[in-house]
């Protein structure tokens, strides 16, 4: 139980985001036909995750900026 508490409490860090697409990449490549389909799948996920951050950011500040005008 102890072994398990450590990775639990590093992955309690994450966005629920990167832990999901981390799932899927799992599953997805348990059965893979390619190490090429595997990184693809890799990269996009990387590819949505490095965005996911600054689309968050931008709707934050957009909705501030609503806030002080109305």
């Amino acid at each position: 139980m102890l072994k398990a508490r450590k990775p639990a409490d590093k992955m309690v860090t994450k966005s629920v985001l990167r832990l999901r697409m981390t799932k899927e990449a799992i599953n997805q490549n348990i059965g893979s036909a390619s190490l090429e389909a595997a990184l693809s799948l890799k990269n996009r996920n990387q590819v949505l995750c490095l965005g996911s951050n600054r689309i968050v950011n931008l709707l934050k500040k957009r909705s501030r900026k609503k806030g002080k005008t109305q």
